[in-house]
């Protein structure tokens, strides 16, 4: 008895486990006469509902696909983790966790498949986060989708201060910000 009861344990806690789903979002092309632009992806608050359980869930940039399963939009997997294009040559700092969260403008974030359940994490383009202290920075070619490996990044739950920030030095251009989060549910 013991050991069917291990079994079956064994058997459904092996299906329980919890696995990566990818999503993008992006700030579509914008255009920029001589401005900043910033966009943010963010855990939402600590707790829902006024209660005690965890809102965020863990996302990550991986290099390849967790498990090996699940495209980007498209059809193509993206290792990048993010991408960041300009018409004209630019220059993009990334910040983590910068002390006061966004909250306006309200992006989407979107399943890249028609199996990966509704995202958690909160996307905001024309982010207004701020406190961001010193990132990285990046000077990005004219012209082209610039990848960037964020597979070192990981946005654990815990609540608004969990952020990635992608900001977009003052330029007059056209400028799309596009993340690649794996979610795991």
């Amino acid at each position: 008895m013991k050991l069917l009861a291990l079994a079956l344990l064994w058997t459904f806690g092996a299906t329980a486990q919890t696995q990566f789903y990818p999503y993008w979002a992006s700030t579509g092309n914008v255009s920029l006469s001589s401005q900043t632009y910033q966009a943010t992806l963010q855990q939402p608050a600590a707790t829902c509902g006024g209660g005690t359980a965890p809102c965020s869930l863990p996302v990550a940039f991986p290099s390849s696909p967790p498990g090996g399963g699940g495209t980007p939009a498209g059809g193509a997997a993206n290792s990048a983790g993010a991408s960041i294009y300009c018409s004209v040559a630019c220059v993009a700092t990334v910040y983590t966790n910068c002390t006061t969260p966004a909250t306006a403008t309200s992006g989407t974030v979107v399943p890249a498949n028609s199996s990966s359940p509704p995202p958690v994490v909160q996307f905001y383009s024309a982010s207004n986060i701020s406190g961001c202290g010193t990132g990285l920075v990046f000077n990005v070619p004219a012209g082209a989708p610039w990848p960037l490996d964020m597979s070192a990044v990981t946005l654990p739950a815990g609540g608004n201060l969990v952020n990635l920030t992608i900001s977009v030095a003052s330029v007059t251009a056209t400028v799309n910000i596009t993340f690649y989060p794996w979610e795991r549910h």
